[in-house]
């Protein structure tokens, strides 16, 4: 049993005290149950390029193929948003001979986008033929990827050409160039129709993709149709919760919607005031929480100007040392006296670090804990301003294969 069962437990957890990744929690005996919120990733057609025949939800997107090289668009069935997600790319000729990842992020960081870009895509506004090829005339254009960058282009054959620098050997999908350690990917494109506006693409294996595009002499937009997927693994969105939520010195709990806190049409390109959300589940009754609050204020104070920080209160239906009533949780919130955090015998103004100034939800029923896949406390993820998980605690724990980083060093990269 991962709970202590005498009646004057402290509670710290009996067993799964120390993980293989060096985090400590209080792991949950419930079984996680199965939310159904159909986590399904993305495909793509090309590197970077969005596939619209994306069927996340039960193939209901569609879009059918061409009719004498000619692009038919019908329109998009789907329960989620669709909008374009759009990719900056710059001229070569614009680089004056300088590839570098530093002058490709400094052409592209100057870069006003259209202002169709990041908003929802609307099929009737959609040029129904395309013809023409006016797009690139074959020049390359370079965009950021990673810390290097990436080229594309493609040919009077219509075949694209994607090359991504900075890569090795063993990561390489394509053709691998040691004297500049590029790695070349070639898609032959039996439909590559071009319009004043929109391209109409159709690869070997006849995935279709529409693009939306912007050109000068200096760069090329590109805007891809990018279906909304719902779950909680990084690149997903995160769907939309309601419930009860208590503000520091609140006399009442106030109703709350998740999705209050997020635009969807915000871009990284963004030079905005648009704030981060970092959201983490604990239990009042849970002792690596109760030792963790100190760290929670310390985050809170160095990053709240940057991010909006939430606590998710929980219980554990597992174990009767873990049933917080709302006074608890306030307490625990506040540093008010109250006995009965850190498994009922504590004051919960005892509890290390400052006041918590952020807002707790009420999530004891566990809803929002199991359609997230959190397995114990405290759990820790941070979601961009449009509501897109970029760090998931349990996609870099070890034991599960992934890099080890835990959240202080989340936290230090992202917002650092």
């Amino acid at each position: 049993m991962p709970w202590s069962e005498e009646e004057d437990t402290t509670g710290m957890c009996i067993a799964g005290d120390e993980n293989s990744d060096g985090e400590n929690s209080c792991e949950i005996l419930d079984e996680v149950v199965d939310t159904g919120n159909n986590e399904t990733e993305p495909t793509t057609i090309l590197p970077g390029i969005g596939n619209s025949n994306n069927t996340g939800n039960d193939g209901n997107a569609s879009q059918n193929s061409t009719d004498n090289s000619n692009a038919t668009w019908q329109g998009i069935q789907t329960e989620n948003p669709v909008f374009w997600r759009c990719t900056t790319h710059v001229q070569e000729s614009a680089l004056n001979n300088n590839i570098s990842a530093e002058n490709v992020h400094s052409k592209i960081n100057s870069v006003i986008v259209p202002d169709w870009c990041d908003t929802l895509v609307d099929p009737d506004t959609i040029i129904t033929n395309l013809s023409g090829n006016d797009l690139t005339n074959g020049e390359t254009v370079y965009s950021p990827y990673s810390d290097e960058y990436a080229s594309m282009s493609y040919d009077l054959d219509r075949n694209l050409t994607i090359n991504y620098y900075g890569l090795t050997n063993e990561t390489c999908a394509g053709s691998f160039n040691e004297t500049d350690s590029s790695c070349s990917s070639i898609v032959e494109m039996p439909t590559f129709d071009v319009g004043p506006e929109y391209v109409f693409l159709v690869d070997q294996n006849s995935q279709q993709a529409i693009w939306r595009y912007n050109v000068t002499d200096e760069y090329v937009v590109i805007g891809t149709i990018t279906e909304v997927v719902y779950g909680s693994s990084e690149g997903m969105y995160a769907a939309n919760f309601e419930g009860l939520i208590h503000q520091q010195n609140a006399t009442q709990w106030d109703d709350f919607s998740f999705d209050s806190l997020f635009n969807i049409s915000w871009t990284q390109q963004d030079n905005d005031t648009s704030k981060w959300v970092v959201v983490f589940f604990l239990s009042t009754d849970c002792g690596h929480c109760w030792n963790a609050g100190d760290e929670l204020s310390q985050w809170h104070d160095t990053y709240g100007e940057k991010a909006v920080f939430l606590a998710m209160a929980v219980n554990f239906s597992s174990s009767s040392n873990f049933k917080a009533q709302p006074e608890e949780v306030v307490a625990f919130q506040e540093k008010t006296t109250y006995i009965g955090c850190k498994g009922g015998s504590s004051d919960c103004s005892e509890r290390p670090g400052e006041v918590h100034t952020f807002p707790y939800f009420d999530d004891r029923n566990q809803s929002v804990m199991y359609s997230w896949g959190v397995t114990g406390t405290p759990a820790y993820f941070i979601l961009s301003p449009d509501g897109q998980f970029v760090w998931n605690q349990y996609q870099h724990r070890s034991s599960n294969g992934g890099d080890g980083e835990n959240i202080e060093e989340a936290l230090f990269r992202i917002f650092s």
